[in-house]
């Protein structure tokens, strides 16, 4: 039996991760949909003009860079 089957995860079933930059989600996405056999779906970080500017002052960019995503 598959961890889907075992949990009773509709085949259909959307999960959605959220958490500050940095803390993982990536790999725990990746990780979770190789254990159910799921799709990922990844924000496009590589054309936010703000992530540079928020890796040299968190404080003053992060607002920016959530809002743009």
């Amino acid at each position: 039996m598959n961890l889907r089957e075992k949990y009773g995860i509709p085949s259909n079933a959307v999960i959605t991760i959220a958490g500050t930059v940095g803390v993982g989600k990536s790999t725990m996405t990746k990780a979770l949909a190789e254990a159910l056999n799921f799709r990922t779906s990844f924000e496009k970080v590589d054309t936010n003009p703000y992530l540079d500017k928020f890796y040299d002052d968190f404080e003053k960019w992060s607002f920016h860079l959530q809002i743009y995503f």
